[in-house]
């Protein structure tokens, strides 16, 4: 592809916006061809769909021919949205379920929930569930998977594109294939440069038993991750004494005591496999197990930005300053250009346009034109664009961008709340999909680190979803008539505490009502101890007590 380019000349023909470097093929066609039969349409056209808008290229809509700029605003929304459903911080409760055991840590002993934040911490869970969930708004779900490394359970995340599963009637995962890029040996060839490239792949299923079992085998892959990588699912697999040394130490490492290719024993007591959802059934095909993309009903609103943002950028092209000159005006060279020529408005790509010849000598003259480059109109089209994305989303505009909602328009600091009532509902749906895939696996992480009787599931962080003036003013108001209890009353208004946090905090209101009356007490008693001291003094008729003299008359004068 040339990197020529002449500034004079419009969008898509070798100008200076080069469209092609807004955009990059990740070619994934091979695992769509192995996408079991029944389901290899659904895939095809709608799956693979989704993930081309959301990582920025489509073939029938972005290329070099076409000269549109690929905005990624899929990935910019979901990957918005994702952060306002899940929030900056997990946190976890205990539910009030009592310990029976603990886990030391660096010479600390732990509980559940103790440990549960621990793990969480250590392996990035917060920013790993937000990835969880934009996934799912993409392929309509995704999965957190469980891996065993070296003894210590590590959560990994796994898009739509990457696996394949069968569900039972209660969609309970009960067979599960995932594709792996992990493996990458670099080896130098005599003429160039080449890519020697090794893949895990993972199977899990429940033997006849019941037992969860998994099944490892490395393949290799030749070229590069981006460009139709191929994806064996057969199981044999390379045997461990031809891998590459590199390559099969970091295996015996990832997983100490497992065969290649055989089915071994899963100690979890599921297959470790979590599934994420959009939403509950895909509305247009019921039959298909998993949730429906976001994307499924906005795929016009990213064709049409796209279109408008290409649009804008030709308009800003082509207004430049422009120069109409007369023939007899220009240089030989433009003469003899065939942009100019004799033919009146000529070039109109170049910056200078021959003029129609005039009699009038007055009116035979150079014309500097420059034209609109309409921004107010094209505001108006990004607003309107954005609030039909906001519309199929079901959030509020100001979610997508605070500029779609006029000056004129935006509530005052005591109205707003940050993504309003809409996304509230929408945030606080999606929320429960994933509370329901993270409780599980939690429940099975504890069960792996012998926390058998114990319980702890997820509570996320909701505080940029609640107008903090409504809540204070709605549980003053309860607590006042007395509708309501101090805990109830705490959970409403800090709602990123959990349990714990939240006794704590009534145990330090408790303390400082006790100190205060303590306080009040001794103020009260060193006051009484003031009262009866000077009615002491008062009825003091001692002998040592000297009455005060009498006050003289007016002029010393005696009373008559």
């Amino acid at each position: 592809m040339s990197e020529a380019f002449d500034s004079t000349k419009p969008i898509g023909d070798f100008s200076a916006f080069n469209t092609f470097y807004t955009y990059s093929w990740v070619n994934n066609e091979r695992f769509y061809a192995l996408v079991p039969y029944p389901y290899k349409e659904y895939y095809q056209r709608f799956i693979k769909q989704y993930f081309q808008w959301y990582d920025g290229f489509v073939p029938y809509f972005h290329n070099t021919s076409s000269g549109m700029f690929s905005t990624r605003l899929a990935y910019t929304t979901l990957h918005k949205l994702a952060k306002v459903t899940i929030g900056n911080k997990l946190m976890f409760n205990d539910d009030g379920v009592k310990d029976t055991s603990t886990i030391k840590i660096k010479g600390k002993e732990l509980n559940s929930l103790e440990f549960v934040e621990h793990w969480s911490k250590i392996n990035s869970l917060d920013t790993k569930v937000v990835q969880l969930k934009e996934w799912a708004f993409v392929g309509g779900d995704s999965v957190i998977k469980l891996n065993n490394i070296n003894g210590e359970l590590v959560p990994d995340i796994v898009r739509k594109d990457n696996y394949f599963m069968s569900t039972d009637f209660t969609g309970r995962i009960t067979d599960f294939t995932s594709l792996i890029y992990n493996y990458t040996k670099m080896t130098r060839h005599e003429n160039d440069d080449g890519q020697e490239n090794y893949y895990v792949l993972e199977d899990r299923k429940y033997s006849d038993s019941g037992k969860p079992q998994i099944r490892i085998s490395i393949k290799r892959m030749n070229g590069a991750l981006v460009t139709n990588k191929q994806v064996d699912i057969t199981p044999e697999t390379i045997p461990f004494e031809r891998l590459p040394r590199d390559v099969s130490h970091k295996f015996m490492k990832d997983y100490p005591n497992t065969k290649l290719g055989e089915w071994e024993d899963l100690p979890l007591k599921d297959l470790g496999i979590y599934l994420d959802k959009s939403s509950e059934k895909v509305s247009f095909l019921p039959a298909m197990s998993g949730g429906e993309s976001l994307l499924s009903n906005a795929i016009h609103v990213l064709m049409m930005y796209d279109y408008y943002f290409s649009s804008l950028g030709t308009n800003l092209y082509a207004a430049q300053d422009k120069i109409i000159a007369p023939q007899h005006m220009q240089t030989p060279q433009n003469q003899g250009d065939p942009y100019f020529g004799g033919n009146a408005y000529s070039g109109w790509g170049s910056k200078i346009i021959t003029r129609i010849p005039y009699t009038n000598p007055e009116d035979n003259k150079p014309v500097i034109w420059q034209p609109d480059t309409r921004a107010d109109q094209w505001i108006q089209v990004r607003n309107n664009l954005l609030q039909t994305l906001a519309m199929v989303f079901s959030v509020d505009d100001r979610t997508l961008s605070s500029a779609i909602v006029p000056n004129s328009e935006k509530p005052t600091a005591r109205e707003i709340s940050s993504d309003e009532d809409t996304t509230t509902l929408f945030a606080e749906g999606q929320q429960a999909f994933t509370k329901n895939c993270l409780d599980s696996m939690l429940d099975c992480v504890l069960d792996f680190y012998n926390f058998k009787d114990e319980e702890v599931t997820i509570k996320f962080n909701k505080a940029g979803l609640s107008n903090m003036n409504n809540v204070v003013t709605i549980v003053t108001t309860l607590k006042q008539n007395g509708a309501i209890d101090l805990k109830t009353m705490l959970e409403m208004v800090f709602k990123d505490k959990s349990n714990r946090q939240i006794e704590n905090m009534i145990e330090n209101i408790k303390k400082e009502k006790e100190e205060e009356v303590l306080k009040e007490q001794k103020l009260q008693d060193n006051k009484d101890a003031d009262i009866e001291e000077k009615i002491e003094q008062t009825n003091n008729t001692d002998i040592s007590h000297i009455e005060k003299p009498k006050k003289k008359k007016l002029f010393n004068r005696k009373e008559r």
